[in-house]
């Protein structure tokens, strides 16, 4: 993989930034990238900085996948429970309409 300058990895980060992440992650995010922004290039070109970066990279796509994961099983979750409680709806009213024939029957 071809290493990226610490202005590179800054771009990525916002852009992560910019497009889906949590509130908090996008302030701490920001605020990282901002406070790279004013690095030296001496510090750019140190290996084991961009290796930390990677892995920061790293741990956010794997965040990124885990929460939309959380939301396709969030989202599963509710249409199933509309459809239990429309359900449930539906066979209250068949009940109440067979009480009053029932009852009219009577």
């Amino acid at each position: 993989m071809d290493k990226l300058s610490l202005g590179d990895k800054s771009m990525i980060s916002f852009m992560k930034v910019r497009f889906g992440a949590s509130a908090a992650m996008r302030v701490a995010l920001m605020a990282g990238t901002a406070s790279l922004s004013f690095a030296t290039p001496a510090m750019a070109q140190d290996a084991a900085l961009l290796e930390r970066l990677e892995a920061l990279e790293q741990k956010f796509q794997t965040l990124e996948k885990e929460n939309q994961t959380l939301k396709q099983e969030l989202t599963t979750f509710r249409a199933e429970s509309s459809a239990q409680v429309a359900q449930a709806s539906a066979a209250t009213q068949a009940g109440s309409a067979q009480a009053a024939a029932n009852a009219a029957a009577v």
